[in-house]
């Protein structure tokens, strides 16, 4: 019996597991990225107020219309987009003995980051990422393929291996293949040579494992 395993009817093409895999890849290009301007921009600590930053990003060209600055007892604010990105810089001021560290939140591209630096240096690492966002595009879309690669990958894989269970299916033993739903580059071979024994091969879908899985099945199908 030669058994593949396919995903359910309806099935989204973009799985859980593969956004996943796609956030990873994203993920450690922008960390990459913040961890160098992290390095470069972010020196002097500081306890800054939201208005001095914002006059330091208009002194850095950062014009934008629909700017919106806040503050009252409690808190100020600083709100603005650009394209599909909203910035957000949010502080509390009270009470006094609270954390009064900036929040700087991108939620597009998941960055929270407190920051307790010059007005100066926040605007420097403010305006980096801004000048940052077509690279993070591209990164998307870079991203984008690479999964379809991937994807593409797995499935010559799977295709691979149901070729040859089928192939010893027709040499009289029993045969299965299961792609994991848990994580789509992995898969499970198992053939059964009767009188209860049994072999499961795991293999990573993304590995050079063709050549040396033809060896076995030729073995297998002269014994």
């Amino acid at each position: 019996m030669s058994m593949l395993s396919t995903r359910p009817s309806g099935f989204s093409l973009i799985s859980t597991q593969e956004s996943r895999r796609k956030g990873e890849l994203i993920s450690r290009e922008v960390n990459m990225f913040l961890a160098e301007s992290e390095e470069k921009f972010l020196q002097n600590s500081a306890q800054s107020s939201i208005a001095e930053v914002k006059q330091q990003l208009l002194d850095r060209g950062v014009f934008v219309s629909d700017m919106e600055y806040q503050i009252c007892d409690f808190s100020e604010t600083l709100r603005f987009s650009l394209g599909s990105y909203s910035f957000e810089l949010s502080r509390a001021l009270f009470p006094k003995k609270r954390d009064h560290s900036i929040l700087l939140t991108i939620s597009e591209i998941l960055i929270w980051k407190r920051l307790e630096y010059s007005a100066e240096n926040i605007a420097d690492y403010v305006k980096a990422i801004i000048d940052w966002l077509p690279e993070y595009e591209s990164i998307v879309a870079n991203a984008e393929v690479e999964l379809m690669k991937i994807q593409k990958i797995c499935e010559i894989g799977m295709a691979f291996l149901q070729t040859i269970s089928d192939k010893l299916c027709r040499n009289g033993l029993d045969s299965y293949v299961l792609q994991s739903f848990k994580s789509e580059e992995y898969a499970t071979f198992s053939v059964s040579y009767g009188n209860g024994i049994n072999c499961e091969y795991k293999i990573n879908l993304l590995e050079d494992f063709q050549e040396k899985f033809v060896e076995i099945t030729d073995r297998l199908c002269r014994q």
